[in-house]
């Protein structure tokens, strides 16, 4: 190998140590983009944690405000049932101390 030979194969390394300085610096650029993109990811699965939380209180708040209601007219009913019971068994004891008495 002569001395041109050596210079020729010395620019091609050159040239091949500048085209590999630039395959990593686009690695590199590459993995600051998928740690920003992780970084993304987490922040965003944190956001869906949240939500969901929120979305089974608000559940939760539903399924009570549902069930006031019914609840009520559960209540509504036995008082009706009650109050009717009253009334009758107050007139038929009405009806009989007026037959006593007479």
């Amino acid at each position: 190998m002569d001395e041109h030979e050596l210079a020729l194969e010395t620019v091609r390394h050159g040239e091949k140590i500048m085209a590999l300085s630039n395959t990593m610096d686009e690695v590199k650029k590459q993995i600051e983009r998928v740690g920003k993109i992780a970084l993304s990811v987490e922040r965003l699965a944190a956001s869906v944690e949240t939500m969901t939380k929120n979305m089974e209180n608000m559940e939760e708040k539903i399924d009570d405000i549902t069930k006031e209601p019914a609840a009520a007219w559960k209540n509504f009913k036995w008082m009706l049932v009650g109050i009717l019971t009253t009334a009758f068994v107050g007139g038929v004891a009405a009806a009989l101390f007026a037959l006593v008495v007479k």
